[in-house]
């Protein structure tokens, strides 16, 4: 801070007693410049702190998470490091030269550390939630790894479906060279001008869903459907829900990624692209830009899941988020859980109190017309 202020007391000088005349619009772009300077470092000195303690959290062992996680917050870590580093020492007049050494370092030893820890990736395009489990997350995503614990591990029965995995993703890039190409989309990116970020984003969502899915992914999609279809009386419809890797936790926030429901087995590639194409939304696009998150480290996923045919659905709490009642509520509306949930327009629930407190409760039966 007092180098801060020193740099201030400086600029004033040279305004106040110039050696040549300095104009006010120089002086003024010169407090912009540091101003920014300023703010980026302390925006990375939050962010570094954060993955800090994320990765201290992670180690405590109640959440699961693969070596794409650890590479991620590694990559992190130094562009948040280096960033600070830049701007303390254009801030100080380059009195920290030393620094960029102590940090190629640092990223030396850590790349040679994760270097020699290998996941091993799963073994097709396609899983059952069978054969899922946590060991697998950077080869399903957190929420296929979780579905595959709940049913493997705890034994608690789950929606029948199965896993596309990230070497499906990988496949379906490669297939139709998107890798390359959407890199080069992104060099045209401003961070700083929003609709640069807006006008690259659609044009790689419109690539990834006019590419080609290789015919090996689409049999195994069919497959699966098919094998899903014989547990059932008549052909389900799935919901196809993103299971990206860190999705939901430091690598994206909730609901930046698309869940498509009441999906027919013939929909399913169509379905997949839209899922994939939703990695390169504006405002997933801007996310990682801001965090520092390589797009290598986000490798899709999808959760496909038979559905139930439901007249009704809602959402319960075990106590009003506002107002506590006597009783505790649950909602309930018409049609998909989607809207009770996001409180969409033209989405009224009901409410059906139940009871609070220790021993058996029943909610009030109410008919919907």
């Amino acid at each position: 801070m007092l180098e801060t202020l020193n740099l201030f007391r400086n600029i004033y000088h040279k305004w106040k007693y110039p050696r040549g005349k300095l104009s006010k619009d120089k002086i003024a772009e010169a407090v912009r410049f540091k101003y920014v300077l300023f703010k980026d470092l302390l925006d990375s000195n939050a962010q570094l702190l954060n993955i800090i303690t994320d990765l201290e959290e992670k180690l405590q062992g109640r959440q699961l998470f693969g070596m794409s996680y650890v590479r991620s917050q590694a990559t992190r870590a130094a562009f948040h490091a280096f960033r600070m580093i830049k701007s303390l020492d254009v801030l100080s007049g380059h009195r920290y030269p030393g620094l960029y050494q102590v940090l190629a370092e640092i990223n030396r030893r850590l790349k040679e550390e994760l270097g020699v820890r290998k996941e091993l990736p799963p073994s097709g395009l396609i899983l059952p939630y069978r054969e899922i489990t946590k060991e697998m997350m950077d080869g399903v995503g957190g929420k296929n790894a979780n579905l595959g614990e709940a049913l493997n591990r705890v034994h608690l029965p789950i929606p029948p479906g199965f896993a596309i995995t990230t070497t499906a993703f990988a496949s379906f890039l490669a297939f139709n060279d998107l890798v390359d190409e959407i890199n080069k989309l992104k060099m045209e990116i401003d961070p700083r001008n929003t609709e640069t970020i807006r006008e690259v984003s659609e044009e790689i969502q419109e690539r990834i869903i006019n590419a080609q899915i290789p015919l090996e992914l689409e049999e195994a999609m069919a497959g699966a459907y098919r094998e899903l279809a014989g547990e059932s009386a008549t052909p389900p419809r799935v919901s196809m829900r993103s299971s990206a890797i860190g999705e939901d936790a430091e690598l994206s926030f909730a609901g930046q990624y698309l869940t498509l429901l009441n999906v027919p087995g013939e929909d399913l590639p169509a379905a997949y692209k839209r899922i994939v194409a939703s990695l390169y939304t504006p405002r997933a696009v801007a996310y990682r830009l801001n965090q520092g998150i390589r797009d290598e480290d986000i490798a899709m996923s999808v959760a496909c899941l038979a559905m139930v045919e439901s007249v009704a659905s809602g959402v319960m709490y075990s106590r009003h988020p506002f107002h506590p009642p006597p009783g505790g509520p649950g909602g309930d509306h018409r049609g998909l859980g989607l809207g009770a949930l996001c409180g969409g327009r033209g989405h009224h629930p009901g409410h059906l109190p139940g009871g609070q407190g220790p021993g058996p409760h029943h909610f009030r039966e109410q008919s919907l017309p």
